[in-house]
Formats: structure tokens, sequence, C-alpha cells
């Protein structure tokens, strides 16, 4: 195989499947209440995403190594079903490679933000929360993974990258 080969898979994002989420039994209560409020575990999980993508961000510039990083033991963690939208549980899959965090972990890191008002906290500090994902751009998250075994090093990084605008800007 050529080390310039590009692997791509493509999947539709047009059909929902069951997926489940870990979450610290001493969480359960607040979440179910934010899910009613949200209207359920699809709309939350898009509420956060849209909500916290800025910080999402941040959580990908510094990724904690080649392994993937889960959440504590002993919290009796609780099983919850979603039917999460497809674009969404990407793009939680995609941060979480670029971040070296599981789903889980980044699930309930979203939460517990949401639970303790950082929204508000950021809103206030001027910091756009609700950044837009924009379906006229295609964007792909190109990364590096490596070893360096002279400095015993292990290399990881993820960069955005513009594919396209589908629209043209003058339109």
């Amino acid at each position: 195989m050529d080390s310039h080969e590009k692997i791509s898979i493509r999947k539709p994002l047009n059909e929902k499947s069951v997926s489940t989420l870990l979450i610290p039994e001493d969480l359960m209560k607040r979440l179910k209440y934010r899910l009613k409020k949200y209207g359920g575990n699809t709309e939350y999980l898009s509420y956060l995403i849209s909500r916290y993508r800025v910080i999402l961000r941040i959580f990908t510039l510094d990724p904690s190594g080649l392994k993937t990083e889960y959440q504590y033991k002993n919290q009796n963690l609780r099983k919850v079903n979603f039917r999460p939208m497809p674009a969404d549980w990407a793009e939680l899959g995609t941060f979480s490679i670029a971040s070296g965090k599981s789903r889980c972990l980044i699930f309930v890191l979203l939460l517990l933000m949401d639970l303790n008002g950082w929204g508000s906290l950021m809103r206030r500090a001027g910091i756009v929360m609700n950044d837009p994902f924009f379906i006229e751009q295609k964007w792909e998250l190109v990364g590096s993974f490596g070893l360096e075994r002279q400095s015993s090093e292990c290399i990881r990084s993820f960069s955005p990258r513009l594919i396209s605008k589908l629209f043209d800007e003058t339109d």
C-alpha cells in the first residue's frame, strides 16, 4: 500500500439507529429533566453539540495521546439509548477521535457544562456559543497519527480543512 494512499469511506446520513451512551448514575435525574425539557434524547444531543461546538473544537487542540480516554470507574454508569441524528452522532464521533476522548465522556462533559450554565457564562464573556454548522460548506478533519521511535514520542494531530463551498458567496 502506497504511504500516500487515501482511505475514504462514505456513509449516508439518513437513517437513525439506536446508539448508547453511558452516564454516571448521580447525573441521571438531572439528565432526565433536561431530556424532558428539550423534547427527548435526539433533540438534547443536537442542542448540546450546536451550543457547545466552539468548546468541542478546543478539545481537539490538545489530543491526550494515542489511547482513548474514558470515564472514571466506579460511577455506576447507566446506559441511555438514543436515536441520534446521524450527523450529530458523526460529529460527536469526529470530536471523539480528534480529542482522544470517548463519545460517552464528551457527552458527559457537555451535560456538565450545560447543567452548570457555561453557555450563559460564555455569552456574558462575549463568546458566540451557538456556532452554526454551515451546510453550504464541506469540511473534513485531517489527522496525523504516528510514532517517532528515536524520541519515543507519539504524534497525534488534527486540523479542519475546508474542502469546498457548495454555494458561491455572490448568490
